[in-house]
């Protein structure tokens, strides 16, 4: 079974909405057939624009900045999605970049960046 939560520190319904319906959508394009994962996002105000973390085996939490633009928030929660499939499929381990550019070249990073883009591109024409 699969269990998706959005929670918004400042509860707009209409942000919640948004980004239940980009979560939904992400997962139809990144893993469709995975059937066992507990997501839970946090819509918050924040220093960067999202991040990602598995607690347990397919357990997962996204801390997303509720105050960007709306291309900037999809593309964030598209880009720690893209971190989730990569935990699912074991493509990620934890990192730490020592600066920006370590950050930018690791590969994972460079696919969360790809996809992210061509997720939000899809997303238009949808």
């Amino acid at each position: 079974m699969f269990y998706l939560e959005v929670i918004d520190q400042k509860k707009n319904t209409n942000l919640i909405e948004l980004t239940y319906k980009a979560t939904s959508f992400a997962i139809s394009q990144l893993f469709p057939k995975i059937r066992k994962y507990d997501i839970k996002i946090k819509l918050k105000d924040f220093d960067i624009d999202g991040d990602c973390f598995e607690y347990d085996d397919r357990t997962y939490e996204i801390n997303i900045n509720r105050n960007q633009s709306i291309d900037d928030f999809l593309t964030s929660v598209f880009h720690e999605l893209v971190h989730v499939k990569q935990y699912i499929f074991s493509e990620l381990e934890d990192y730490e970049a020592k600066n920006i550019k370590q950050y930018l070249d690791n590969p994972q990073e460079k696919e969360a960046f790809k996809l992210q883009e061509e997720l939000l591109e899809k997303w238009k024409k949808n």
